[in-house]
C-alpha cells in the first residue's frame, strides 16, 4: 500500500470539502481498456470541479441490498 505524507496544505485541502470521485472503468465490447470513454470520464470529472482522482479503486465493491 502507497502511503502519502500530508505537508501542512493537504489536509486543508480536504477539509474545504474537495471532490474526489473513483474513475470507473471503460471497457469495450471485446473487452478490452476503451481509451475515448475513459479520457471522456476523466475529463468530465475535471470539468465539473473534481480536485482529484481516485484509480484503481473497486467502486462497485460493495453489494446491493435490500432495506
Amino acid at each position: 500500500m502507497i502511503q502519502l505524507k500530508l505537508n501542512i496544505e493537504k489536509p486543508r485541502i480536504l477539509e474545504s470539502g474537495i471532490v474526489i470521485p473513483a474513475i470507473q472503468l471503460a471497457i469495450s465490447a471485446k473487452r478490452k481498456m476503451a481509451k475515448h470513454p475513459k479520457r471522456a470520464l476523466i475529463l468530465s470529472y475535471l470539468g465539473a470541479g473534481a480536485g482529484v482522482l481516485a484509480v484503481a479503486v473497486h467502486i462497485n465493491q460493495f453489494e446491493i441490498r435490500l432495506p
